[in-house]
């Protein structure tokens, strides 16, 4: 019986880690949809959204899932890899910058924006090629991207891992 709800909490964690799964392939979409605006502003604030959205991924990471994953890992004293051990490092080191100093993270966030949205605009005020354009938004998109996969990779093979010894 424990085993089984054992394997149900960890089951759960890979359900939810095939849901965030999705979320990159949105960011791809909502970061290569705006490409095909034909206005300025327009085309910017939509930009800006999808990079938004990217980021709203990182951060629901860093607050929830990152730390669930450490709570359900260490309960069942799991062994962690070092690839693991070092995004739970990552993650508690950005918690405790957030709980003392949260205008920093919001600062740099709000930086991001501020300098996506004014290259953004420019390239667009000024006739940019479209190739440039493009490979300025995949770029603002793919930063995001790799830090998901990284926070995916981390979570997911040691989670895996425990489902599989708990089934036995």
């Amino acid at each position: 019986m424990i085993g089984l709800v054992r394997s149900e909490v960890v089951s759960r964690q890979l359900f939810w880690i095939g849901i965030v799964a999705v979320f990159p392939l949105l960011i791809v979409l909502l970061g290569i949809l705006p490409l095909r605006q034909t206005k300025a502003v327009s085309a910017v604030v939509a930009e800006i959204l999808a990079h938004t959205f990217a980021w709203a991924v990182i951060l629901f990471g860093l607050f929830f899932w990152i730390p669930r994953t450490k709570i359900t890992l260490t309960s069942f004293k799991a062994e962690i890899p070092a690839f693991t051990q070092s995004a739970f490092e990552l993650n508690d080191f950005l918690l405790r910058v957030w709980s003392n100093r949260p205008y920093l993270i919001v600062g740099v966030l709000l930086g991001v924006f501020i300098v996506d949205g004014s290259v953004l605009f420019m390239l667009w005020k000024r006739n940019a090629k479209f190739a440039i354009r493009t490979a300025w938004s995949v770029s603002m998109t793919t930063i995001p991207l790799v830090i998901v996969a990284f926070g995916e990779a981390a979570t997911f093979f040691p989670l895996a891992k425990l489902l599989n010894e708990i089934s036995g």
